[in-house]
């Protein structure tokens, strides 16, 4: 048995067991998606951001007590009608904080 046995065979799998949540349509198996490039499709996965961006940016989020955001904005990069782009430029905008002043040092909360 070749790797690109177990594969193919794991990534079918996979996709039957998500294939009734999905929208996407069924796709035959392609050594392109896996393993581990299966995320940069816009049919399986969320990129790279929404796989460990999220967790990146979560922790910020939450120490600074920042909340839910007012807005975001992305711009993107190299992008096709099947996978996500290649680069993005995302901004969030915050709702503004209180200022209070420790230590001789002013923060904004």
């Amino acid at each position: 048995m070749t790797d690109e046995t177990v594969n193919r065979r794991d990534f079918i799998k996979a996709a039957a067991g998500v294939a009734a949540y999905s929208p996407a349509p069924m796709r035959p198996y392609h050594s392109a998606y896996h393993p581990k490039v299966w995320r940069a499709w816009l049919d399986f996965g969320s990129s790279m951001m929404g796989d460990r961006g999220v967790h990146t940016l979560d922790s910020v989020v939450w120490s600074l007590k920042l909340g839910l955001p007012e807005s975001i904005e992305a711009i993107t990069f190299d992008r096709n009608g099947d996978t996500w782009p290649l680069a993005a430029m995302v901004m969030f905008q915050f709702a503004a904080r209180a200022i209070i002043k420790l230590d001789n040092n002013v923060h904004t909360l």
